[in-house]
């Protein structure tokens, strides 16, 4: 019934949203994303958001997503990536003092270990799995001549995916740029999909009980800063099974120091059992599936991790 409740709560959520022009989503569309993009349930009974690209639960008091999940297919690889239309970020029509793109600038470089680091905007759910023809009407988001919108509702999809309710501070050079082992988990999703292959991802921000560092630019009429998360994590769902990655960033929680350090080169030391993610996240993955058919069997879901990263 709670989780019925929280479903509910998402339709009236998203039936709020106009911006940039996009169409209202319908109780019948949002049913139809909760159902493509959230699989096994939602983690926690949070109220939700849902986008075209995903579905999203906010930590409104740290000001970052708690959880976003998506579905990603081979047609959603196909983003546009040029001109500033596609690429900006934009405030989230839905949240009260939401996070700007400006809460992100003029923020003081940090040190990793002896090297400068900064915090950049970190998508959960990724920019690269917001295009393709998402309603079916064989048109997609640009027009490839001028890269004008052709579809406003698939550009909704992609102006969506830069809501700063799916972005958090996320260390670029330790952890989501090209050295980092974030950034190297969504480039072997990008690349699987490319093949063919199609995946439900969960993602998710932990914070534990060590002290908060925030960013953001706080003033008189907008006084909340942005939480760093303490640590990361995801959980990608392939062919029945889930496998799970842990990622430290600001602090390592875990008792056993489970999860991969700042700009670990082998991911496959990132990986951890579920219900590890799950008891250090506060989260319940896939509750709605039968008891004997969880995908969270620690000895199935290594298994399949093990075997995605060595394809």
């Amino acid at each position: 019934m709670l989780r019925l409740l929280a479903v509910l709560t998402a339709l009236i959520l998203s039936s709020t949203a106009f911006a940039n022009d996009c169409p209202v989503l319908t109780p019948q569309q949002t049913s139809e994303l909760v159902n493509e993009h959230m699989y096994g349930g939602a983690p926690t009974y949070d109220p939700i958001l849902v986008r075209r690209g995903y579905v999203t639960s906010y930590d409104s008091e740290h000001r970052v997503p708690r959880w976003t999940a998506w579905h990603v297919s081979p047609d959603y690889v196909d983003t546009p990536r040029r001109r500033s239309r596609w690429k900006r970020f934009r405030v989230d029509p839905d949240m009260p003092y939401a996070v700007t793109n400006g809460d992100y600038t003029n923020i003081p470089k940090v040190d990793v270990d002896g090297q400068e680091d900064f915090y950049a905007r970190g998508h959960l759910a990724p920019y690269f799995v917001s295009g393709g023809d998402r309603d079916g009407d064989g048109i997609d988001a640009e027009i490839e001549e001028d890269l004008k919108v052709e579809d406003i509702d698939d550009a909704c999809t992609v102006f969506e995916i830069n809501y700063m309710t799916n972005i958090a501070p996320q260390l670029h050079n330790s952890l989501n740029g090209s050295g980092g082992p974030w950034y190297k988990v969504e480039t072997l999703v990008r690349e699987q999909v490319k093949d063919g292959e199609e995946f439900h991802v969960l993602a998710g921000t932990i914070f534990g009980n060590a002290p908060v560092k925030t960013v953001g630019n706080p003033n008189d009429s907008r006084p909340d800063t942005i939480g760093v998360p303490h640590m990361f994590w995801k959980v990608i769902v392939s062919d029945g099974y889930a496998f799970g990655f842990l990622f430290e960033h600001d602090a390592q929680l875990h008792p056993d120091g489970l999860g991969c350090p700042l700009k670990e080169a082998n991911v496959q030391n990132c990986l951890v059992p579920i219900p590890e993610i799950e008891a250090l996240a506060g989260v319940s993955l896939f509750p709605d599936l039968a008891a004997d058919g969880r995908p969270t069997d620690v000895a199935a879901s290594l298994r399949a991790a093990t075997a995605f990263l060595s394809d």
